[in-house]
């Protein structure tokens, strides 16, 4: 088969009455060997690839729903007649496929979105010309099967021998075919609709301008040819154009970049030839022209094995050896190299190496780092402490915190009891105005009165002023004989043990008006405003507004940085800070999205392509599912009050924990509104205006509150217990001798 016929595929659209008569002839030819139709295939394919959250449904179910958007796509058009038909006359093959801008979505459907689709349509845009095709027949393939490019030049004189097998990829019945032919046709049987341009007589002085610029100039110049005079033609020619030149030599992975694009003075193969141009290689013997390539290939770093092979170049071997897995890198790499520079990445001109085989002499495992793995450390000795006084100070310490930062720190000295904010366990981005520090601190001291009281003791609060420099927030002394209004809370220690943050997510009824009453009237401090949301539409509404903050959350610099920092991925057991992700009871598909999103450079990838969306459905789906959410407010944002408020909070999630509720803070979207004051800089101005916006959203659910302070919005649930808990810094941490330094 000769001519067009040997590369170039007849395309028909059977939507079109001519096209489907030519067609239908051509199927009742001779011609026709075999015919593929899996079109129906390639539209679940693409159903799928524009719906992918079906993939998440049952497998049944997900084929019905696909079948169902198939249906819908054709619309009550008959299959037969959507897409095209490509004939292979080199093979006789005839086959059903989409048309070509929705073939091209699916077949790269999977770069995404390691190339995003934005990027891709970049790609396709560009020319490419690859000159010697035995490597660059690797390189055209597998750009080709990435995307990268939508026109491709190929030039090479040359057929494929019986030699060339050990590297280049052809089937022994295409023994004696030109070699651009090869390529030609592996190309298009990737993708019919990639435009090519062949050059079956090799590139020489009277083509080389067409070659680079006729009908549409190259954007880049991929050169693989044996003939030195035409490497420094193709040189010449595409440093007056502005083309950059990438050469890959399949020996150590060698990669030479010349960016004349960038560099109109450059010298050609950076300076290592010396100054002769193309003509006057040409005149010279092969002896002297193999001096010429010496320099550029440079012997001081070629591979052994090739520097040995190349003595005996004439004498025990034909030519220099060439490795299959050599040319495949060649491949890998200048596909990098090229998609790099297409969406504007700066490479410059030079010489890269990538010597695998050096690599793999030396093994370079390491143990993968485990975000928040807590350092090895020896807790300092505990105070001696009266049993009386040591219980409760315990039980204080079993209070919650935001993020289990566990901020409080006593300090004691005989009968008197300081409790204070911690420095460095209370530092936080997200916190910067200590509000939920304070509030942990309340939380402590809620417990301390309700471990007192089971004790029939009381807890004397006195609460001090919190102000740099001073951390000092309460003095505290316990005291025999219970005072009567505590007594009601008597009934809340054994919830005290049982109390935890519970994060399953299962569809719950909403609470009764008994259960409602029980949390609303536990509040008796007065300062404090309970208001509870239960009917399911506005929890769904609200489960979007807080998933969309908890996004903007992860994907901010600092935000999320601290957010991961809070993580552990290590057994609970081992965790005595911050929040293990087994607590969290996610999927282990889930565990592996937040292992992923642990690392800034991932995180930064998923804000830079508008991903995440995934991140929003733990928050959303929880709050959506829950029998209430409930929204803590105070009278103002006093340290006294917010400690106060603190108090309050903990007494509704023991409160809860004895209606056998499950009780989960949520979403950070109250803090995030705090920072748009405290610290603004924080965000861009978009994220600033996406939180101001939620944070009125969410508001807009709560009419009562009015000018009051948030303070905590939380879940309730009705699920089993968590299947483990939060860990606890040993008590040592939390209790110092002698009064605080700053008193």
């Amino acid at each position: 088969m000769t001519g067009d016929a040997a590369w170039k595929t007849l395309v028909f659209d059977p939507s079109i009455p001519e096209e489907q008569k030519q067609l239908a002839d051509l199927r009742n030819s001779d011609q026709v060997w075999a015919v593929h139709d899996t079109l129906l295939n390639q539209l679940l394919g693409l159903v799928e690839s524009r719906n992918p959250q079906v993939r998440r449904l049952p497998a049944g179910q997900r084929q019905q729903t696909l079948e169902s958007l198939v249906k819908t796509y054709l619309d009550g058009r008959s299959a037969e007649h959507c897409g095209r038909w490509v004939f292979y006359p080199w093979s006789g093959q005839l086959v059903h496929l989409l048309d070509p801008h929705e073939y091209r979505e699916v077949r790269l459907d999977r770069n995404r979105n390691k190339i995003t689709s934005k990027e891709q349509r970049q790609l396709a845009d560009k020319t490419i010309g690859v000159v010697g095709l035995s490597v660059g027949n690797a390189i055209a393939v597998t750009l080709a099967m990435e995307g990268v490019g939508g026109h491709f030049k190929l030039a090479d004189f040359d057929h494929l021998e019986l030699t060339n097998m050990n590297r280049l990829r052809a089937g022994i019945h295409e023994l004696g075919l030109p070699k651009a032919v090869l390529a030609a046709r592996q190309i298009l049987e990737i993708d019919p609709w990639i435009q090519i341009s062949l050059y079956t007589d090799g590139i020489h002085a009277g083509n080389v301008d067409s070659f680079l610029s006729g009908d549409a100039q190259l954007d880049f110049l991929i050169e693989e040819c044996d003939s030195v005079d035409i490497k420094v033609l193709l040189r010449e020619r595409a440093r007056f154009l502005g083309i950059p030149v990438l050469m890959e030599t399949s020996d150590r992975g060698m990669l030479d970049i010349e960016r004349f694009d960038q560099e109109p003075d450059r010298p050609l193969l950076h300076g290592l030839l010396p100054p002769i141009d193309s003509v006057a290689l040409k005149s010279l013997s092969d002896e002297e022209k193999i001096r010429h390539i010496v320099n550029f290939v440079d012997t001081q770093t070629v591979s052994p094995r090739l520097g040995a092979s190349m003595l005996e170049i004439g004498q025990q071997i034909v030519t220099w050896p060439q490795l299959a897995s050599d040319v495949v890198l060649g491949g890998a790499s200048v596909t990098v190299a090229v998609r790099q520079l297409a969406l504007g990445h700066n490479l410059l001109s030079g010489r890269r190496t990538i010597a695998l085989q050096e690599k793999f002499r030396k093994a370079e495992w390491t143990v993968p780092k485990t975000a928040g793995i807590p350092a090895n450390r020896t807790p300092p000795a505990e105070p001696l402490l009266s049993p009386l006084l040591k219980d409760i100070i315990r039980e204080g310490c079993m209070a919650p915190s935001g993020g289990n930062t566990q901020p409080w720190q006593f300090y004691v000295d005989g009968d008197n009891i300081w409790l204070t904010m911690h420095s460095e366990r209370a530092k936080s981005v997200l916190d910067s105005d200590r509000t939920a520090a304070l509030a942990a601190l309340g939380a402590c001291l809620e417990n301390m009165r309700v471990g007192c009281v089971h004790r029939d003791h009381r807890l004397q609060v006195s609460l001090l002023p919190v102000a740099p420099p001073t951390s000092v927030a309460a003095q505290l002394a316990v005291v025999a004989a219970a005072d009567e209004d505590d007594i009601p809370l008597r009934r809340l220690h054994a919830s005290l043990y049982q109390r935890h943050t519970n994060r399953r997510v299962t569809n719950s009824t909403p609470l009764t008006e008994i259960e409602t009453g029980i949390l609303t009237e536990s509040l008796t401090g007065g300062t404090e405003q309970l208001d509870l949301i239960t009917e399911p539409r506005a929890l769904g509404q609200l489960g979007e507004i807080l998933g969309r903050s908890d996004l903007i959350r992860i994907l901010n610099p600092e935000l999320g940085q601290e957010m991961m920092e809070e993580l552990h991925f290590q057994p609970s057991s081992s965790v005595d800070t911050g929040i293990a992700v087994e607590t969290c009871e996610v999927s282990a598909t889930t565990d592996v999205v937040l292992r992923m999103m642990s690392r800034a450079e991932v995180r930064r990838e998923v804000a830079a392509t508008g991903g995440g969306s995934r991140l929003t459905e733990l928050t959303r789906d929880a709050v959506a599912t829950s029998s209430a959410l409930g929204l803590l407010t105070l009278c103002d944002s006093d340290a006294a009050t917010v400690i106060q408020g603190g108090s309050a909070m903990q007494r509704i999630w023991l409160e809860s924990t004895a209606l056998n509720l499950g009780f989960q803070p949520v979403g950070s979207l109250l803090f995030m509104a705090r920072l748009l004051t405290t610290r603004p800089a924080v965000y861009e101005d978009s994220e600033s205006q996406t939180v101001d916006l939620l944070f009125r959203q969410l508001l807009e659910f709560f009419p009562k509150v009015g000018g009051r302070v948030p303070l905590l919005l939380f879940r309730l649930h009705r699920s089993p217990a968590a299947s483990c808990r939060s860990g606890r810094l040993p008590f040592g941490y939390c209790v110092s001798s002698g009064p605080p330094g700053d008193i």
